[in-house]
């Protein structure tokens, strides 16, 4: 909960109300297929060229667009079946999680994808045991944006769910399945907490977000000396000249935000789409993530405050691109820092002193 007990920093439920226990209840997962459904219930996208042409997302198929009798060639552009925005539908795009024929996960799904001849079943069943390792997801929370939703308008749109301020600063939970009967996430590892570095190559409206965690430089840093909660780290007091600060308590944070995709050809002009929306235009994005700390001293007397950091694509007021210490008061401030282009930002270095 935050520092005012009202409103909790991390989800704990499932987002999606009255369903079953289920993965996309708390991730998005691609969208070439239905989490956990049949292939055979799959419509696979028809290309409209390969890897060497000018459209750039991802099929989720391989050797269609060149009329491949099978896939024991060499991985190359020409095998990556890609295709344009108005195949897919400006409205599935915006609500949608794809990837961009660049993707470094391709080769290497490419090698695995079938053995033996092509087949359209055997791309069906490959495209879906993909979307079933859920390998390439994005949480829910994270692509909220912060205040009122946007919403589409025209025929090419679909609207948004509605979000408040408080889940838009949301994150979920660590959720360990290794011993998880239910079986919630069919792999053993928590959600998804932060951006991975191929992340970038993604596309759509669920493919931008945000994510703020501890991330500690180094095993010592808020290392106690014990295993029990009533183990205690000891902190040197202020020597007179005023300049060791081996005193300080380091608490370090990553504020991850990406606020467009990897829409285009050119990594040098190619801007992408904002919040990933295909063909929405709005004059601003914000993202905003709170995190909460509690520190007890040896007197049992608690410390506790909430660090909120946001993100504009269009940034008022002033601009830090780094920040080394900040004395925390009451008040903790909140930091801008803008996104203008298609890769993923890190905001690092927090300290607490």
């Amino acid at each position: 909960m935050d520092i005012g007990n009202k409103n909790p920093l991390y989800v704990t439920e499932s987002l999606i109300d009255g369903a079953s226990a289920s993965l996309t209840n708390y991730e998005y997962t691609l969208s070439y297929a239905n989490f956990m459904a049949d292939a055979g219930s799959i419509n696979l996208i028809t290309p409209t060229g390969d890897g060497e042409t000018n459209d750039f997302i991802w099929t989720g198929t391989f050797g269609v667009a060149n009329n491949a009798t099978n896939l024991n060639a060499d991985f190359s552009q020409s095998m990556v079946d890609v295709c344009s925005v108005g195949s897919i539908g400006a409205a599935a795009y915006n609500t949608g999680l794809y990837m961009h024929k660049d993707h470094p996960d391709l080769e290497n799904l490419y090698a695995n994808w079938t053995e033996g001849a092509y087949s359209e079943a055997e791309q069906k069943t490959s495209l879906q045991a993909l979307v079933n390792q859920a390998t390439h997801t994005m949480p829910i929370t994270s692509t909220f944006v912060s205040g009122k939703s946007f919403r589409s308008v025209g025929s090419f749109g679909a609207s948004f769910i509605n979000v408040n301020n408080i889940k838009s600063k949301q994150q979920l939970a660590y959720q360990d399945t290794e011993n998880n009967s239910s079986q919630i996430i069919p792999l053993n590892r928590s959600f998804k907490m932060s951006f991975d570095s191929n992340d970038q190559f993604l596309l759509g409206g669920r493919s931008c977000g945000s994510f703020l965690f501890m991330s500690p430089i180094n095993l010592s840093t808020l290392s106690v000396d014990g295993e029990t909660k009533q183990s205690r780290r000891s902190i040197k007091g202020r020597d007179k000249s005023g300049l060791d600060n081996s005193n300080a308590l380091s608490v370090d944070i990553v504020f991850q935000y990406r606020m467009t995709d990897y829409f285009g050809n050119d990594a040098e002009s190619d801007r992408g789409r904002i919040g990933g929306q295909a063909k929405l235009t709005f004059p601003n994005l914000t993202y905003t993530k709170k995190i909460g700390f509690d520190i007890f001293d040896k007197y049992e007397n608690q410390f506790t405050f909430d660090l909120e950091v946001f993100a504009k694509y269009s940034a008022k007021g002033k601009n830090l691109n780094s920040i080394r210490a900040a004395q925390l008061v009451r008040n903790v401030p909140s930091f801008t820092s803008p996104a203008v282009d298609r890769r993923m930002f890190d905001f690092k270095g927090y300290s607490v002193r």
